[in-house]
């Protein structure tokens, strides 16, 4: 990938030129570039495609909206409710056949298949794309919603008390948990790849002296997409944690997370 913020001519200039040199690299190693897999995705609210025009070997790259990175759909306007909406949709189409091809009715078959086969492909790398708006909240929530609900003697029965009942959990408040783990882990230096700095600031001597030792200095944002990126939207959430919070290590830090703390929150989808 290569990648740059595009803001003056010399900025295209200068990218224009690692393209070119990129070219020059594989031709004198002899490693062919496939043109027709390359392509331009412009991340801006503002920029239109076909803004700026991009070229390897004389061939000019097309610009799209939207592509898949890692598994997750990264559209121009970091969104990505396109990635929920795919993620659901296959979630659904497994979830279907594991009540069509079990021949069991048994729920705690049901159950184990659907935390196998079905939440997994929901939570995939959910503290990069986690939902703020209500509807995709709502909409991922209802593949284990219809599921449970298909159940045997689940069908008259609210879904908070579906879940209850099957021991499990809202999938809103699994990915906050996922995201506070996250956090821990780049805290504390569990995690090579993320750099404390390149994500949080740590306060050095917090000004509240109410709550746990290890608060994050919190920023401002204008913009949306920004508010709700990992780094920031988690901070709040983080500095709120109770000092009876256990920081000691990663399993007694999860063992603190309790489903009423982190369900404060999320936002009321039921």
């Amino acid at each position: 990938k290569l990648y740059t913020t595009v803001e003056i001519d010399s900025d295209r200039i200068a990218l224009q030129a690692n393209l070119n040199k990129l070219a020059r690299w594989a031709q004198d190693w002899q490693l062919g570039i496939s043109i027709p897999k390359c392509y331009v995705l412009n991340i801006s609210p503002r920029v239109p495609l076909g803004t700026s025009t991009w070229y390897i070997n004389d061939s000019q790259l097309p610009n799209i909206d939207h592509s898949i990175d890692l598994g997750i759909v990264i559209d121009c306007k970091l969104k990505f409710s396109t990635h929920i909406a795919n993620i659901v949709k296959k979630a659904n189409s497994r979830a279907n056949l594991i009540l069509k091809c079990f021949y069991s009715r048994d729920i705690t078959t049901l159950i184990t298949a659907f935390k196998v086969y079905v939440r997994p492909i929901l939570e995939y790398c959910s503290s990069i794309w986690s939902p703020y708006l209500l509807k995709d909240n709502r909409l991922l929530e209802s593949v284990q919603r219809k599921f449970t609900k298909r159940l045997k003697n689940m069908k008259n029965v609210t879904y908070l008390e579906r879940l209850r009942k099957l021991q499990l959990e809202r999938l809103d408040v699994r990915r906050l948990r996922a995201d506070l783990v996250l956090v821990y882990k780049i805290v504390f230096g569990l995690i090579n790849q993320i750099e404390l700095a390149n994500m949080f600031t740590l306060v050095d001597k917090p000004h509240d002296t109410r709550g746990h030792n290890y608060k994050l200095l919190a920023t401002r944002s204008r913009k949306d997409i920004r508010k709700h990126f990992f780094s920031q939207r988690m901070i709040k959430v983080w500095n709120n944690l109770p000092i009876t919070t256990n920081f000691a290590s990663l399993t007694t830090f999860k063992n603190t997370l309790s489903n009423e703390l982190i369900s404060n929150y999320c936002v009321s989808i039921v």
